[in-house]
């Protein structure tokens, strides 16, 4: 049940990481409507940061789908469905999938300690609008669970890792 709980949550966080990539503007709209802020009160500026929402869900659609090929090359590999070879390697990169998972274990630290700094870029994101306190502090909480939730994903990532056997 783990296993496929794992593949389900990278697979919902590569598909969110690819709807930022491909279309920053909807997925704004989508996360107004799930926070509560009305499509009508989205003032449409010209000078919208899509530069920034692009290189982070390019950032997130490439840790996601890195660490599912990971997890998942392992896992083929421990039932002995998929011989592999060292040369004809997916990324034929050995330290990409410690270091995503590193890079992902720091970011869940920082997110962990340093809420604030999510909530507050989440709020400069909607300039328009005067965001409540009892919101910046429900986004603080949801960035700590972020974070706790990029801490267990590293680390059952490292798991999955040294459970195969070499």
């Amino acid at each position: 049940m783990f296993p496929l709980l794992f593949i389900v949550v990278w697979t919902f966080a590569a598909a969110n990481g690819l709807l930022l990539l491909l279309s920053p503007i909807k997925y704004r709209a989508i996360i107004a409507r799930l926070s509560g802020i009305t499509e009508q009160s989205l003032v449409e500026r010209p000078h919208k940061p899509e530069k920034e929402l692009r290189f982070a869900g390019f950032i997130i659609t490439l840790l996601s789908v890195g660490v599912l090929l990971s997890v998942i090359h392992g896992r083929l590999q421990h039932a002995g469905l998929q011989k592999i070879n060292a040369q004809k390697n997916y990324t034929n990169a050995p330290w990409l999938g410690p270091a995503m998972t590193l890079f992902l274990f720091a970011g869940g630290i920082y997110t962990l300690l340093y809420p604030e700094t999510i909530a507050d870029w989440s709020a400069r994101q909607f300039p328009e609008h005067v965001i409540a306190e009892e919101t910046l502090l429900r986004w603080q909480m949801a960035a700590r669970l972020l974070g706790a939730a990029a801490i267990v994903a590293s680390g059952a990532t490292i798991y999955f890792w040294t459970s195969a056997p070499s």
